[in-house]
């Protein structure tokens, strides 16, 4: 059995610690539950939807392309919540993370899946 945190969108297991109350769970860690999301992430949600439906939509987008339009100049130090915000998105099946296009460790590719959205 697999959830996905609320708040860094990673997915996480079944634990025995978590065997009584494993349907109330929603974080997969403290640091997480201490870090609950904030208007500014679904600000970041709504930018990466904004973005990938511009002028010209490209097909896939690389997450640090989002950071450096969002952030500018210091977009390494808030790197890892665009990337959680694309995992979030895709957990809701509205953007496809690609894999296999991995290119840089700490980076992604994705595409937007819903046009209503």
């Amino acid at each position: 059995m697999e959830k996905n945190c609320i708040s860094c969108g990673l997915s996480f297991s079944f634990r025995k610690k978590f065997e009584k109350n494993w349907d109330e769970i929603k974080y997969c860690s403290k640091k997480c539950k201490k870090n609950k999301l904030e208007k500014s992430d679904k600000e970041i949600e709504a930018f990466i939807l904004e973005f990938a439906k511009g002028l010209y939509p490209p097909k896939a987008i690389q997450a640090r392309t989002i950071s450096r339009t969002y952030f500018g100049v210091h977009w390494k130090k808030f790197h890892q919540r665009v990337l959680a915000a694309i995992r979030r998105l895709s957990h809701r099946n509205i953007l496809m993370i690609h894999p296999y296009k991995k290119i840089l460790k700490q980076d992604i590719f994705f595409e937007i899946l819903k046009d209503e959205v």
